[in-house]
């Protein structure tokens, strides 16, 4: 896994899994050559500008007609402590125009209306707006040309980090939108399966590391009454269709075939060719390992169908009834305040080993990255000044909120995993109003240095309510990275032109329905594996699985260059 070396430009609170991302500006098209080269040299404001890198940025005062949602917990952003030091350092004044967080659609009336803002901030820019709105209306401003020119740490974070280029390039071969980086470690290697140990000690059982290892433990949970209370009440393992890697299939899948939780199509990238992973013979052998279980009555019959508000029901029942659970964290399940020592009975279990040796482990190696949060008019008078603006939030130097927000660490202070601390934060996150800090629109980069080297208490309990970080990272440390695929990979966000996504959208949905029906039946006996699975390979070429791998290869070669 790719680590940064950038740390997060304002640090004002609990470091967790953030989005983040900031502006752009104009450039050449280095597509079609539809869209004029434009020059960050033609712009009338450089006359006005100080060198690149240094501040304030602009001599005489400039005034930028600013885009924002607003949401409760940041009271003013006019008066905003964050912006009043912003304005200071980069003589930049921000005008800010804001509409309710909860009125996303408000991005399209503005574009509809005409009366642009200069920069739009953590607005979102979808693939379809960036496809109409940059690419072919030529609302948007390309920015490629002004981060080669114009920035210094932007410029050095797409070196570094040249994965982020692929995803936030656009069908024309131009960039509309900044990027934003989120290394949640543990969120990149969500799909986990966590067991009960309490009652493998209880029965004297191994950890499980094999398919037959498992069967044979998920057998003596149902059959062994662990939980001891006379009654066969035990549920060996069970999941939910809906809810953040809860998905009871996909975790025992890569004992057979790397499979993606996230995705119904089960798309991935093997030797730069896009295939589903739905088809394949792994899979199918996967399939019969699941009815087993299922038929034996050691997966819950209910997992295809509850939410995960229903296996969290089950999972803090009056008994302590539930083996093994599929969930992202172990807190979306058990409820650590109301069953502390149940909470603490459940561990993370690592990849199992298929029959043929197969041990994959499920790594969203797309996870961090995104792209749009910020972007700049084609209107706009000064491109300049909001790239630079933009090259602020990403300078690992300056930051905001010393002292106040955070601090250096000192000597001796550590970090989550026990390497040498570089901050404390002062004020945790907090969804309470306040007006010193942006919050999560004021952090463009969350790394895993930002995250790893936030000093903590280095004798703090995993399993307390303050130890929820320190476990998820050292389940994921010591289980899972290990096992990332290095042979295939998941299919990395695409981005289609108009024709194509019309074609992709119809597609998807009509083959990711079949797949989800046809899998939970085939794993509950309701199809059968020998003489149905012709059938299905059929019905999945007659919706239209070749063509929609034909359109997202085409894509992918597009944006990635392969």
């Amino acid at each position: 896994m790719s680590k940064s070396k950038y740390s997060p430009l304002v640090l004002m609170g609990l470091i967790v899994a953030i989005l983040t991302v900031i502006v752009g500006c104009s450039s050449t098209n280095n597509g079609n050559g539809e869209q004029p080269p434009v020059s960050p040299n033609d712009s009338q404001t450089e006359s006005n500008l100080n060198p690149v890198g240094t501040f304030p940025i602009v001599k005489e005062k400039v005034t930028l007609k600013v885009l924002i949602p607003q949401g409760p917990e940041v009271i003013d952003y006019s008066t905003n402590e964050f912006t009043k030091w912003l304005e200071e350092l980069t003589n930049v004044h921000l005008d800010f125009q804001t509409y309710p967080v909860s009125q996303p659609e408000q991005l399209n009336i503005i574009f509809a209306s005409g009366d642009f803002p200069d920069l739009f901030i953590r607005t979102g820019l979808s693939d379809v707006n960036e496809q109409k709105y940059g690419v072919e209306q030529k609302l948007i401003l390309p920015l490629q040309n002004y981060i080669e020119e114009q920035t210094v740490h932007l410029k050095k974070l797409l070196q570094d980090t040249p994965e982020l280029k692929g995803v936030i390039t656009a069908t024309d071969g131009n960039i509309y939108g900044l990027p934003s980086l989120n290394e949640c470690y543990h969120c990149m290697y969500g799909n986990k399966l966590w067991i009960n140990q309490s009652w493998l000690d209880k029965l004297e059982l191994s950890t499980p590391t094999t398919t037959d290892e498992f069967l044979e433990v998920m057998r003596a949970f149902k059959e062994m009454d662990p939980n001891g209370n006379g009654k066969p009440d035990e549920i060996p393992m069970a999941g939910a269709a809906i809810g953040w890697h809860t998905a009871a299939d996909s975790f025992l899948m890569n004992a057979f075939e790397l499979d993606n939780s996230l995705d119904g199509l089960k798309m991935v990238v093997r030797d730069g060719k896009v295939q589903s992973n739905a088809v394949t013979d792994g899979t199918r052998e996967g399939l019969k390992f699941l009815n087993q279980l299922f038929e034996e009555g050691l997966l819950y019959n209910a997992s295809f169908t509850q939410s995960s508000d229903q296996l969290k029901q089950l999972a803090n029942s009056h008994e302590e009834v539930l083996g093994a659970f599929a969930a992202g964290a172990n807190v979306n399940v058990i409820d650590g305040t109301a069953n502390p020592e149940r909470y603490r009975h459940y561990t993370t279990l690592a990849p199992l080993k298929g029959p043929d040796g197969t041990q994959y482990t499920t790594y969203f190696n797309s996870f961090p990255y995104g792209g749009g949060s910020f972007v700049i008019s084609s209107r706009t008078e000064h491109p300049e000044v909001a790239i630079r603006l933009a090259d602020v939030f990403f300078n690992p130097e300056r930051v905001y909120g010393e002292g106040t927000q955070w601090r250096k660490a000192e000597e001796g202070e550590v970090g989550i995993t026990g390497l040498p601390a570089k901050i404390k934060i002062l004020k945790p996150y907090s969804s309470e109003p306040q007006n010193e800090t942006w919050l999560d629109i004021g952090e463009p980069l969350i790394t895993n240095e930002s995250l790893l080297t936030n000093a903590t208490d280095p004798d703090i309990d995993p399993y307390s309510p303050e130890g929820l970080g320190k476990l998820l990272m050292l389940e994921t440390e010591n289980k899972y990275e290990p096992y990332t695929p290095t042979d295939v990979s998941l299919l990395p966000p695409l981005k289609f032109l108009s024709d194509e996504l019309d074609q992709v959208s119809t597609l998807r949905v009509e083959l990711d329905n079949y797949i989800r029906e046809s899998r939970a039946k085939f794993i509950m006996g309701n199809m059968n594996l020998e003489s149905d699975w012709d059938a299905y390979l059929a019905a999945m070429d007659r919706i239209g699985l070749p063509k929609i791998v034909e359109l997202m290869q085409t894509a992918y070669d597009r944006q990635y260059g392969n």
